[in-house]
């Protein structure tokens, strides 16, 4: 049932706008893995920003493997602050070593990174089945989220009615009225 009056002025726009001081660093992984086990070798680099690192050893420690990812530099510019860096042996089917990067720098590296690339051109092995990927495993958030504007459009047969929107599970408590703007020849959004 549709009121007799929205109260006042006609709606014509609005603007959603959602942020948290949660932070949620981001969390990616590098792997190097061969189906055979023992039968690794070689050196493989991290690319971040265009630039790489130096070379890595296919089985580099984990406190290794933090100065290599925090020594990219583009021009004497260190592109990531501080990480940690944790290692651990990958069994059957792919025989190697996993590395979780978790990227704690505020400043340098805030909220959602970039994708770590890797590059394993120099990983040798007996069986040619090595290889080296990157993935994200968390996706980092900052201190009051990013900003973010979306968009929320009804279809043409809409005039009026109601709508409560929800967002990640949680529905927001205030019931908006809605009137489909008729946008006149030439007018744009």
């Amino acid at each position: 049932m549709s009121p007799t009056s929205n109260g006042g002025a006609e709606i014509t726009a609005y603007k959603v706008e959602w942020w948290t001081k949660l932070v949620e660093h981001e969390v990616q992984s590098i792997h190097v893995s061969n189906s055979v086990p023992g039968d690794h070798n070689g050196t493989f680099i991290v690319k971040y920003g265009g630039r790489a690192s130096q070379a890595i050893p296919w089985d580099v420690s984990a406190e290794d493997m933090r100065w290599y990812i925090m020594n990219i530099e583009d021009h004497s510019n260190f592109l990531i602050g501080d990480v940690s860096v944790t290692r651990t042996t990958t069994g059957t089917p792919s025989y190697g070593y996993q590395w979780l990067v978790t990227f704690h720098d505020a400043v340098k590296n805030p909220g959602n990174e970039q994708l770590l690339v890797v590059d394993g051109t120099n990983l040798v092995s007996q069986s040619g089945n090595i290889g080296v990927a990157a993935a994200e495993v968390t996706r980092g958030v900052r201190s009051n989220g990013a900003q973010e504007v979306q968009r929320i459009t009804s279809s043409a047969a809409c005039t009026t009615g109601f709508f409560s929107p929800g967002f990640g599970g949680f529905q927001l408590v205030a019931v908006f009225v809605v009137r489909r703007d008729r946008r006149r020849s030439g007018e744009s959004h």
